[in-house]
């Protein structure tokens, strides 16, 4: 019988979700259309929606770090927060505040080469009225971001993909020297992955107490194996200048 070919990953259905954000990534400077620019993954978690083994699907999406009025981020959390941002907000403003916030994301699809077919976050809005502005995630949060004392620890939780795409970045070999020795420690230790998790748990909670300041990323334990929906493409209006 002919039939169209079966896609193996999740797609989460064009249109406005209600969201909440679970994950924000460092992802350093990668290179653009317009060179190199520093760059951030930001995920979020879809409650309505499910892969077929029950697990909540995501869909995140990469932007340039800039405070520019036309970039794709400030646009963002502008349109997500119901304001604009003044200049202290913007010298002040700490982006691990974004996890857990409520939002609605709105969705297209795009083909890609090979006929791919891609959910792309194209907005960030502010929960409706009534709504709770604050929810748990369902997924361990995650907060990535160099210079943390749990930065190494963090990468090693992280999917293939981001991994990848910060260790090609030249902040990488800066600040994270010791993280592909102890990532990689990990994943050929042998233990259950279990196991293995709850070790980086401990050095986690470890560095946390010898840095208080930092203690809120505790929730940040691990990272769960990536959906399709992890993979979306970035866009291209990520690139005003800097």
């Amino acid at each position: 019988m002919l039939r169209f070919p079966k896609n193996e990953g999740y797609l989460i259905p064009a249109g406005t979700h209600a969201a909440v954000c679970y994950c924000i990534v460092e992802l350093g400077t990668q290179e653009t259309n317009f060179g190199g620019k520093p760059q951030v993954h930001i995920g979020w978690e879809v409650p309505d929606e499910r892969l077929p083994d029950g697990r909540v699907a995501v869909v995140s999406r990469r932007y340039t770090i800039s405070a520019h009025q036309k970039g794709s981020l400030r646009g963002a959390v502008e349109s997500w927060q119901g304001r604009r941002l003044t200049d202290v907000d913007l010298d002040t403003f700490e982006f691990d505040s974004l996890i857990g916030q409520t939002c609605l994301v709105s969705v297209q699809h795009s083909d890609e080469v090979g006929g791919r077919i891609y959910a792309n976050v194209v907005g960030v809005m502010p929960p409706p009225r009534g709504a709770d502005k604050h929810a748990k995630p369902e997924n361990p949060t995650v907060f990535f971001e160099f210079g943390r004392p749990d930065a190494s620890t963090m990468y090693s939780l992280l999917p293939e993909f981001l991994r990848t795409a910060i260790s090609r970045s030249p902040e990488y070999p800066e600040h994270m020297s010791g993280a592909r020795l102890e990532c990689h420690k990990a994943q050929r230790s042998g233990a259950p992955p279990a196991e293995r998790l709850n070790k980086a748990q401990t050095v986690l909670r470890e560095r946390l107490t010898e840095h208080p300041r930092h203690a809120s990323a505790a929730k940040a334990e691990k990272q769960p194996a990536p959906s399709e929906g992890d993979h979306d493409s970035p866009l291209p209006d990520d690139d005003i200048p800097l």
